[in-house]
């Protein structure tokens, strides 16, 4: 008799919620964990911005990263997981409950029947508390469609860190909007 084997993609697609719980309790309150929804593994924009996360990432950090690829190749750098969402079901589930209330789908298309959701993040700490989000509102030819100008990671870590530092200290911390951080990746980097 063999035993059927459930993907986290699978899980995902299931129940977001109880994927997200679980990624929590396989990671302790010193973690960090950040859900990345990025647009496509042939994106050079998505893969440098994985490269400059990976360049000041904490030693304590878990990075999900999310496309609705239906099969997305492991991105090069800084990632530890990466899960295809062709349903858009984790997307959907932030949209909904308001974590992301701006995370934007594009049309579908070639690839992407359901379409592609835009470049986005949320980076938790304590099992669940929220230190950061971000979600690209700007879908336009000036962001090259979504895919330019990001939080610029060092900053973006920083100011995680610094919230988590005082979660650890039981004090309260306000998570900090990425459209707040000094921006990456402008339009034309890849021309």
């Amino acid at each position: 008799m063999s035993e059927t084997t459930t993907s986290p993609s699978d899980v995902l697609a299931k129940d977001p919620e109880a994927w997200l719980h679980s990624v929590f309790r396989e990671h302790d309150e010193n973690s960090v964990v950040m859900i990345v929804f990025f647009r496509s593994s042939s994106d050079p924009y998505d893969q440098e911005y994985f490269k400059l996360l990976k360049e000041c990432k904490p030693s304590n950090s878990y990075v999900v990263a999310v496309s609705a690829e239906a099969e997305p190749s492991e991105p090069k750098e800084g990632v530890d997981l990466v899960l295809s969402d062709p349903t858009h079901a984790l997307a959907n589930y932030y949209k909904e409950d308001e974590l992301l209330p701006g995370i934007t789908f594009t049309d579908p298309k070639d690839g992407f029947p359901n379409g592609m959701v835009q470049p986005a993040f949320i980076v938790y700490a304590h099992h669940g508390t929220e230190c950061a989000h971000w979600e690209q509102s700007d879908v336009s030819e000036a962001t090259e469609f979504g895919a330019a100008n990001r939080p610029e990671p060092k900053a973006l870590w920083e100011a995680v860190m610094h919230r988590k530092h005082a979660l650890d200290n039981g004090n309260a911390a306000i998570p900090v909007h990425g459209s707040k951080l000094e921006k990456v990746l402008p339009p034309g980097s890849f021309s």
